[in-house]
């Protein structure tokens, strides 16, 4: 099941769009011809009744998305990066960070490319519709950094 089809079926599981509004990000494909699907993704559901009276807020977003996959020629891989949802819950700001970064292969060690990637996520995942010099980890109250 992709994720499309698993966030409508949770919308539908807790009384479908009349009482909740799904938010979501993702990068990826299901395209595997070279050999790389899926995605990698956020879903956030918040209550009809919370954004009517002003709980909840979703925060547009400059760059919500980064691929950080093998370089293709002209464009880059979507199956490692990560993508980001900012929100406010009341008085609390909320950064979500979601991501999959490169793993070990044939034994060697790819601990240095994962931390390249996951400060370029921080530093270059712009939650905000302006442009600040801050790193996601900067801008928000709360910050949840999920993945692998």
């Amino acid at each position: 099941m992709i994720y499309q089809q698993l966030g409508e079926d949770i919308l539908a599981h807790l009384g479908g769009p009349e009482k909740y509004v799904m938010c979501r990000r993702a990068i990826g494909s299901t395209n595997r011809a070279l050999g790389y699907h899926g995605f990698i993704a956020l879903l956030v559901l918040a209550r009809r009744e919370e954004i009517r009276a002003n709980r909840f807020l979703l925060h547009e977003s400059k760059t919500s998305a980064l691929a950080r996959g093998k370089n293709l020629g002209m464009t880059v891989a979507q199956n490692k990066g990560g993508v980001g949802l900012a929100f406010r819950y009341y008085d609390t700001t909320f950064a979500l960070l979601a991501c999959h970064l490169s793993s070990d292969l044939k034994g060697r060690s790819s601990l240095k490319r994962r931390n390249q990637d996951a400060w370029r996520l921080t530093y270059e995942t712009n939650l905000w519709r302006e442009d600040y010099l801050l790193d996601f980890h900067h801008q928000r109250h709360v910050c949840l950094f999920l993945g692998i």
